[in-house]
């Protein structure tokens, strides 16, 4: 028996071998022909880190969190996405690099823990404001920061970040940085962490 279908094996190959090419065109195209239904593919099934701000559609998503870092009135540096490097550069100034290069049109955002992200509102010219650096002011719920991107040729982009009291004084405080930034941004063409 197994002498016959041996026999009749070797006689047929070229049939068999069209036969399985056959198959497997077909389970190809049964394959193609698969479509997965709307709303299918949610968080479960999505793996971290596989989709970046490139792939994103710009017009829902136009900006993200390129670098962000955490510094305490000393300038030293709390927490920071990686390669971050801080230094105080005098009374409430400090500046924070990450070791790369982006574009000078992205947003920095400093905030003073437990403060705000604006100066306090002008109260007018009343003789009861103090003057602060954006004219006079009155009252406020505490100290605020401003920050400011400064590119370098050749060299990493760095972050100027100042803080003043509810007074508009430049004062040692606590903040946090985020700078934000739309595709396009980078080189991604890292430097020698370098702080002036």
């Amino acid at each position: 028996m197994a002498k016959g279908l041996l026999e009749h094996a070797r006689r047929h190959a070229i049939a068999y071998l069209a036969l399985a090419c056959a198959l497997l065109a077909l389970g190809g195209t049964a394959a193609a022909a698969f479509r997965i239904p709307w709303n299918s593919v949610g968080e479960r099934q999505l793996q971290n880190h596989v989709i970046d701000p490139v792939k994103w559609d710009t017009n829902y998503v136009t900006g993200f969190v390129r670098r962000w870092a955490t510094i305490g009135s000393n300038g030293s540096l709390l927490s920071s996405a990686p390669g971050g490097q801080s230094t105080s550069n005098g009374t409430g100034s400090y500046v924070v690099t990450w070791g790369d290069a982006f574009a000078g049109w992205c947003a920095p955002v400093a905030t003073v823990l437990g403060g705000s992200a604006a100066a306090p509102p002008s109260t007018g010219t009343g003789t009861t404001g103090a003057t602060g650096p954006t004219g006079p002011t009155g009252a406020s719920n505490g100290a605020y920061a401003d920050a400011k991107v400064v590119t370098r040729s050749g060299e990493s982009t760095l972050v100027a970040v100042a803080t003043y009291n509810s007074a508009g004084q430049p004062t040692p405080e606590p903040v946090s940085v985020a700078v934000i930034c739309g595709p396009g941004a980078g080189s991604g063409q890292s430097f020698p962490t370098n702080l002036p």
